[in-house]
Parts: structure tokens; C-alpha cells; sequence
């Protein structure tokens, strides 16, 4: 792996035939020989007025990809869609968008619970994207961090499960020195779109009050979070604005 400034980060890989992931960014592949590649997280920018046009959006990262030698029978592409155990609604509303020579092309694709399956693929940017449709399901994450270890103030990101996301904000804490705080994630999908809200129990000040879900280009938003002093024990509940105005 050579790696360079947030989405210049690429990746060179090389292998025997079989099939392989990548630990890092969760992509897999299957070769019958051998085959080297390498590829990089690229910008859905460049993308926005196709998917807007499309009525899609991206559903995990957008990739570069160039095969060095070899050829790959299948490419695995991961995503965040929550398909619920329905892959037939699943590939009924996810599709991989292929960038090639200026045209925008959406193919079909098989979906499992966290990839979609390109077949015989031949390469430019390629990424997975569903269908743009208010209060989708997606697996998430929460990215807790702090400036150091005595320190009273957190940073908590709230992101779809993307791993081009999750390396932007690591690289923007690594730059702060920030110390990461290993912390469940949500057992249950969230809704893209929604609006939430994190409350923690002793009571702190969070900033701000609510947050939207939704898959950022540039490095994501966060709550920040001010505790009133040390403690040993520090419980956070995060609840859909909804939920909490109903209760």
C-alpha cells in the first residue's frame, strides 16, 4: 500500500488465483491466475448530476481501479443498503454506476448482505448506488474521538458503514493527534435521511442537538460532545428525532 492525502491513498495488491479481500478497504476479487491490481477511493463528485438525473445515490465507495497483469473474473464491491434478507428488492433497487470515456452507464449486479457482484468487470470508476428513496435502511457507524486522554471534549461521527468515509475521518484525527475511543456501533440499520439525536447518561453538552444520516463527500459532520467532568462510566444512546419528540 503506498499512501498519499485522504482519496489519493492506492492500493497495489497482487495474488494467485483464488479468491481474496482486502482487509483494508473490504473489497474481493476472484482470479483464476495470477493477477496484479492496484486501486484508490475516488470522488462520487464528479458523478453528481448522473445520479441526481438517475434519482440514485452512492451506497459505499466509489473506486479506480486498473488491473497491472492478469484478469479477474469478479470483482466484489462492498456497500451500506440494509437489504433485510431480500436480495431479489435488493437487486431491484441497487445497481453499480461504471464511468468510461465520459459516459455514465448503471449495471445490474447480484447483491449480498455487504457486496454487489461484477462480473468479467473492465475498469474506470465503478461504485455501488440505490435507488434515491427517503429513509432507507443502511448499517452505520459511530467514530468516537478525543484531543487527548484526560481531555473532557469527544468527537463522535455519525456515518454510513463506508470505508472511504471511516479512512477520511481517521486521516483528519490522525493530522489532531486525536486519541481513538473504541465503541459499539448501532446493532440496528438507521435510516438514511433521518434526523439523530445522541444523548449520553451522566449528562453532557452535545452540539449540535440533532444530526441528518447521510453519506458526505468531504470529511463528515460530528457531535460534539463536553462532559462536565472524569468519569468511569459513560453510557450514549443515540434515538431518531421522531422517537424522541413522540416520548
Amino acid at each position: 500500500i503506498s499512501t498519499g492525502e485522504e482519496d489519493s491513498v492506492t492500493f497495489h495488491l497482487r495474488s494467485a488465483s483464488g479468491q481474496y479481500q482486502c482487509a483494508r478497504s473490504g473489497m474481493r476479487w476472484v482470479c483464476a491466475g495470477e493477477v496484479s491490481l492496484q486501486y484508490r477511493y475516488a470522488s462520487w463528485g464528479r458523478f453528481r448530476e448522473e445520479l441526481a438525473k438517475s434519482h440514485h445515490r452512492p451506497a459505499g465507495p466509489l473506486m479506480d481501479i486498473e488491473v497491472r497483469s492478469g484478469k479477474l473474473e469478479e470483482i466484489h464491491l462492498p456497500h451500506f443498503v440494509c437489504i433485510g434478507g431480500s436480495e431479489q428488492i435488493a437487486k431491484d433497487t441497487m445497481s453499480i454506476l461504471h464511468g468510461q470515456d465520459g459516459k455514465v452507464s448503471f449495471e445490474s449486479c447480484e447483491v449480498s448482505r455487504f457486496h454487489v457482484k461484477f462480473v468479467n468487470p473492465s475498469f474506470s470508476p465503478v461504485g455501488p448506488v440505490t435507488t434515491d428513496e427517503p429513509g432507507k435502511p443502511v448499517h452505520s457507524k459511530l467514530l468516537h474521538y478525543r484531543p487527548s486522554a484526560t481531555s473532557l471534549i469527544q468527537r463522535t461521527y455519525l456515518i454510513p458503514d463506508d470505508r472511504q468515509l471511516e479512512d477520511k475521518v481517521r486521516h483528519q484525527e490522525e493530522k489532531r493527534n486525536s486519541i481513538e475511543i473504541i465503541l459499539p456501533d448501532p446493532v440496528d440499520p438507521l435510516k438514511l435521511g433521518d434526523k439523530y439525536i445522541l444523548s449520553t447518561m451522566p449528562t453532557s453538552t452535545v452540539t449540535p442537538k440533532e444530526m441528518i444520516l447521510r453519506r458526505y463527500e468531504g470529511t463528515p459532520n460530528f457531535y460534539n460532545v463536553v462532559r462536565k467532568k472524569v468519569i468511569f462510566t459513560f453510557n450514549m444512546t443515540l434515538t431518531r428525532s421522531e422517537e424522541r419528540r413522540v416520548g
